[in-house]
């Protein structure tokens, strides 16, 4: 269940039809439906990071300890790439509404 505090007042998993059969101006649902997208993103992009960060430790742990072959040096390289892009995604164009959210490495 999704909720979002427009100007004091609570909308839960709103579409914007509903918004508007609620009094809500085409403006003020559009905002709400906005509100809505970027709390998705939000979510979808922190459930990624921590992927990333489980991915991440054991490799950093092998470089860090001298133990690191040259395919677990990569590997942690574009791991961490991947959590730059992830954790960018509020600058690409078109966001919330819009996303491309980069590949996890193989």
């Amino acid at each position: 269940m999704k909720s979002i505090n427009y100007n004091g007042a609570i909308y839960v998993n709103g579409d914007r039809e509903g918004l508007l059969l609620l009094g809500l101006s085409e403006g003020e649902a559009d905002t709400v439906m906005l509100a809505f997208a970027k709390a998705d993103a939000e979510q979808f992009r922190d459930e990624l990071l921590r992927v990333a960060a489980i991915r991440i430790a054991p490799l950093q742990d092998a470089v860090d300890l001298g133990k690191a072959t040259d395919a677990e040096v990569a590997l942690l390289k574009a791991w961490k790439e991947y959590r730059i892009d992830v954790g960018r995604i509020a600058e690409q164009v078109g966001y919330p509404s819009n996303i491309i959210w980069p590949e996890q490495p193989a």
